[in-house]
């Protein structure tokens, strides 16, 4: 007589969490979602006014579920929107429910970070891809959990965008044009033109000087015409050397500089993409960057003990940093055809089956099944039929 009760105890404890979910989830769907899919409408040929159960076993409703909840496209505009955690709610019972049906082993999305460290990898070049790729879905405090990395439309146009973004930059129609471009105290501009007083940054004879760190307006950026305002703009995709004599004073110790993306004469929406250490005594750096067209960058001093502030009403007495010379080269084609060129066509002239083995082994370390390579040829001499 004790097994009836214990089993249905055991019973109790094992019911899946989204069924345990099901009035919840139901409630939204018969709030937001059943008037336009439900037993008088059913748009897309979608119907919303089934038991959650049977929802939940139509696997491809599912994750198109999934992916208009995140990507916020229902309810439409015109119609009443639930509160955000309502959405958040349901959307994390459609999520769990699809990683409960999924295998056990799925495969793995690279999250931005990896993506862009693959490309480091296989082409040597450094990508910034945080306006390309969205963020990713953080489950319990990280960001690499396999099984919550879904795939919605949106993501997978991003992915396919930013493919083509790296392909037409890594494979040029033609070598680029390498120009060298030089700037001296002459050119270069801080905050004093449009923060009240200036931010904390001066032209001083030959040098110009920071005194303060960001985010305030404490900056140094450059224009080719020195009688003109308009920010050096990075003209075309490629590395670029940036050689930079610079240093501090009233200082005993080592110092940081910043290099930063962004309009100088908005520095609080910069984007720091790279750190120099400069040694105590150091008179300058030379580093390396991977830039795309219409970039534009600013020196920050990071180091800075103050924050910037204007120096009308009190002078600064304390560490700064002097800029003296900015010497700017790139695209930079010291080799060509260039690595990334080589990596994918390592020879001229390669056959459609040649050229999918090569690309099938370098980007996943394995041969293709024959019935995806007939697959792969076949759009590859489609695309050579075309000229691409």
């Amino acid at each position: 007589m004790t097994r009836l009760p214990c089993a249905m105890l055991l019973v109790g404890f094992l019911l899946p969490v989204a069924l345990q979910a099901e009035p919840k989830l139901e409630q939204f769907f018969a709030q937001n979602c059943v008037k336009c899919h439900g037993p008088e409408k059913q748009k897309g040929k979608v119907r919303l006014d089934k038991p959650v159960g049977a929802l939940f076993a139509d696997e491809e409703l599912l994750e198109i579920i999934a992916a208009v909840l995140e990507a916020g496209e229902m309810p439409p505009e015109s119609a009443p929107q639930p509160t955000a955690t309502a959405r958040a709610e349901a959307l994390q019972i459609v999520q769990k429910q699809i990683l409960t049906q999924r295998p056990a082993n799925p495969l793995k999305r690279l999250t931005r970070a990896e993506y862009t460290n693959t490309m480091h990898d296989l082409f040597g070049v450094d990508f910034d891809l945080t306006g390309l790729l969205p963020p990713d879905h953080v489950e319990h405090g990280f960001d690499k959990f396999g099984e919550a990395h879904l795939m919605s439309p949106h993501q997978v146009m991003a992915y396919l965008k930013t493919a083509r973004f790296i392909a037409e930059r890594v494979l040029p129609d033609a070598k680029p044009e390498t120009t060298t471009w030089e700037f001296d105290a002459r050119h270069f501009h801080g905050s004093k033109n449009f923060a009240t007083g200036g931010g904390g940054d001066y032209r001083d004879g030959d040098d110009y000087v920071i005194t303060g760190f960001r985010p305030y307006r404490s900056n140094l950026h450059f224009s080719i015409d020195p009688e003109s305002h308009d920010q050096f703009v990075i003209p075309a995709f490629g590395l670029y050397r940036f050689e930079v004599k610079a240093h501090s004073e009233k200082s005993k110790e080592g110092e940081v500089i910043g290099i930063n993306l962004g309009d100088g004469r908005h520095p609080t929406n910069f984007q720091l993409i790279r750190r120099i250490p400069m040694p105590h005594g150091s008179k300058g750096f030379t580093t390396e960057l991977t830039l795309k067209a219409g970039d534009m960058l600013a020196f920050t001093f990071d180091s800075a003990r103050v924050p910037g502030r204007s120096l009308a009403n009190k002078p600064h007495n304390g560490p700064a940093m002097r800029f003296s010379h900015v010497k700017v080269t790139g695209p930079l084609t010291e080799q060509w055809p260039t690595t990334a060129m080589k990596v994918i066509l390592p020879k001229p002239n390669m056959k459609s089956g040649e050229l999918v083995d090569h690309i099938a082994l370098l980007l996943t370390q394995r041969p293709l099944s024959a019935e995806d390579r007939s697959d792969f040829v076949k759009i590859a001499e489609e695309q050579h039929a075309r000229g691409v």
